[in-house]
């Protein structure tokens, strides 16, 4: 587990953030709205709800450079596949990139987050976000959605072992693959593919390839980390592979140089990673 997960996930930090939240619930109140501002006349709101409430105190840092780059490498008309969306952040912003004539489908297997995301729709009236409570892999069916003793909504996963401990929260979803969707709801291309599963990288991409392969001009952003990826019994490179198998390069974003990295042990530090067949199309993150 590398250093960063390690002190993200340990007691003392979890015990950090349940006394945020504490202080956070008294200051906000779940009913009244807050602005989430990602850049000059990019913004939406969001009911103060679930586990990012946690991260109220941060919101100026939290995936503050990842939502800046996602809001300049959208553009008016995309399609745009949100998987892992859990309360809507990304689907929101896009809503606001994508205009009236895009389209975005939003994943979220979580019946309490799904329900917390389709709130923060309605309080934008937001339309052109689809929402479903849906889980994407490789396979078909139901599994369990676990989340360990100790985390909350932002952790849950999909589990392949079926052997919860006790103090786990678990609940049986819905499961497809991104190919089967696509075809199933005449989706023949998309523009870009935000990624945020917890773990299950690997499988989507497996599950994904056909659409990906129709889609030439596609930007993928995955946020991905090993210790996340070795409980499906996976690494990070071998979701890299399936990228660059279907001919994506790989980049990293350098706040240092502001600009893209292909630097191979940056990539590897990365919590998030990029992915395009055509490095024009991220041009225009760069300042």
């Amino acid at each position: 587990m590398a250093l960063m997960s390690k002190l993200r996930h340990s007691r003392p930090t979890r015990f950090i953030r349940a006394g945020l939240r504490w202080i956070h619930r008294h200051k906000y109140r779940e009913e009244v709205p807050i602005r989430c501002v990602v850049s000059p006349g990019i913004e939406f709101q969001i009911y103060p709800k679930g586990e990012l409430i946690d991260f109220l105190p941060f919101f100026s840092l939290f995936e503050r450079t990842e939502m800046q780059l996602v809001a300049k490498l959208l553009k008016p008309d995309m399609k745009v596949i949100d998987a892992g969306a859990n309360i809507g952040i990304y689907s929101l912003l896009a809503a606001k990139c994508v205009g009236d004539n895009g389209r975005i489908w939003a994943f979220e297997p979580s019946q309490t987050t799904y329900g917390l995301f389709l709130d923060n729709l309605a309080l934008s009236s937001v339309r052109i976000v689809a929402a479903h409570r849906l889980a994407l892999s490789d396979v078909r069916g139901q599994l369990t959605l676990r989340s360990e003793n100790g985390f909350g909504d932002l952790y849950r996963h999909l589990d392949y072992s079926g052997k919860a401990a006790a103090g786990d929260v678990v609940e049986t979803v819905d499961v497809t693959t991104l190919d089967d969707f696509a075809a199933a709801n005449q989706i023949d291309r998309i523009d870009f593919l935000k990624i945020d599963v917890e773990g299950g990288e690997y499988s989507l991409l497996k599950g994904s390839q056909r659409l990906l392969s129709q889609s030439p001009n596609v930007i993928v952003m995955v946020e991905i980390e090993e210790d996340w990826c070795l409980r499906y019994g996976f690494k990070t490179d071998d979701a890299f592979e399936v990228l660059r198998s279907l001919g994506f390069n790989l980049y990293s974003w350098s706040k240092r140089q502001a600009g893209w990295s292909t630097n191979e042990s940056e990539l590897n530090k990365s919590r998030t990673v990029w992915a395009t067949r055509n490095p024009k199309l991220l041009e225009p993150a760069i300042p």
